[in-house]
């Protein structure tokens, strides 16, 4: 999502990225990294290219593995 220099990368740019992900506006997602800061930014950016249905799991992994009650596949 981003350039070399750390700028986020163009409106079209992020919607090639995506949609080469498999990715469509309609679909529901939740974006999740280690602690959720990463994965905000992501929903951030999504949701200003109309990804209306992104949620950010704002505690992510930290949370989920903390649990011993969920399971986590590879």
């Amino acid at each position: 999502m981003y350039n070399q220099d750390g700028t986020i990368k163009g409106t079209d740019d992020l919607r090639k990225l995506f949609a080469d992900a498999g990715l469509k506006a309609e679909d529901e997602i939740v974006t999740y990294c280690t602690k959720g800061i990463r994965s905000g930014d992501m929903a951030v950016i999504m949701k200003n290219l109309g990804f209306a249905k992104v949620r950010n799991y704002d505690a992510s992994y930290y949370e989920w593995s903390g649990d011993q009650s969920l399971t986590v596949e590879k």
